[in-house]
């Protein structure tokens, strides 16, 4: 049912997207991009998933040797993301660590779910940084309401779980009351205000690279976007982009990229060229190039469905 909620927002926001926008136009405007600031802008944005890789490795504390695991999973997630419906591509990610590791498969869901949560709180700041400067119309106020109150309610989620378990202890019988108590001490993985400050500065380096890098491509195309512009933009595409959609988050994507580049001014044509080439910067690179992680590490659906509860989580006090 979600899958299919999904597909239909997808093909909504698609026809919004395209509605009173001529293709000839959008097409005009793809192929006079400028070379040098579109690749410029595309190597920025691809650089996000590395970075990405290295935020999530501080996040789950394992040992500095793992750096490339940590990648080498990102991408694999992402491509699976692309395919697949679902956000299948966060289990993915689990089940990869689960393996490397020999942690519990619910463990290293949480660390997943920590590093996604990092992502809502970012992009929420963006909105609140930036909303009383930019144009809010129905849509927007939805996108800053729903999107806020969801970090928010994660955080603290997280935050009450993490302290239950602190005060209680992880359950060493049950079967069930051990996978959650496994996966309530992943929530945990993030243990000093080090850890913390360093994920803080992982986090500023993946959005700042993206930011700069969308910066580029609108720059390729001729549009001039400000700070306050790119921010509040970065803001509502991500937390958008929580919606339900298609794999890859095709029309979601482009409808909430474009739109949001047209409340300031830019033509529809370019603002669409502009969701495009941003949206294609990463999706084909990531798919392809995850899609041979995959093979290359024998990732199967099997392992998405293995879930053990092996000893606590592997710790290294000083990852470096």
């Amino acid at each position: 049912m979600g899958f299919l909620a999904g597909i239909a927002l997808s093909v909504v926001a698609l026809w919004l997207a395209l509605r009173n926008v001529h293709l000839g136009e959008v097409r005009d405007a793809l192929t006079s991009a400028s070379g040098p600031s579109l690749g410029l802008g595309t190597v920025l944005i691809l650089a996000t998933f590395p970075l990405l890789g290295l935020r999530w490795h501080a996040v789950a504390g394992v040992r500095a040797s793992r750096r490339p695991t940590m990648i080498e999973l990102t991408l694999i997630g992402a491509a699976v993301n692309n395919v697949l419906p679902g956000r299948l591509g966060e289990l993915a990610r689990a089940a990869g660590l689960a393996r490397d590791t020999r942690r519990s498969a619910f463990a290293a869901f949480g660390t997943v779910v920590i590093d996604r949560l990092i992502d809502m709180s970012v992009l929420a700041v963006c909105l609140a940084a930036t909303v009383a400067w930019s144009p809010v119309p129905y849509w927007v106020r939805w996108i800053v309401a729903l999107g806020s109150a969801s970090a928010i309610a994660g955080v603290v989620v997280v935050a009450v779980i993490v302290a239950m378990v602190r005060r209680r202890g992880v359950p060493t019988a049950g079967r069930w009351r051990v996978r959650l108590g496994a996966f309530a001490q992943g929530l945990d993985c993030i243990g000093s205000w080090r850890a913390a400050l360093r994920v803080a500065l992982w986090a500023v380096c993946v959005w700042s690279a993206w930011m700069v890098g969308a910066w580029f491509i609108a720059r390729s195309l001729g549009v001039s976007l400000s700070a306050i512009e790119i921010i509040f933009m970065t803001g509502i595409v991500g937390l958008g982009s929580a919606l339900p959609s298609a794999p890859g988050f095709i029309g979601t994507y482009h409808w909430l990229a474009s739109s949001t580049l047209v409340l300031y001014g830019v033509a529809r044509p370019d603002a669409l060229a502009f969701a495009v080439l941003v949206h294609a910067s990463w999706f084909v690179p990531t798919t392809l190039g995850g899609c041979a992680l995959m093979l290359r590490r024998g990732v199967t659906w099997t392992s998405l469905r293995s879930v053990s509860v092996p000893p606590p989580i592997e710790r290294n006090a000083n990852p470096t």
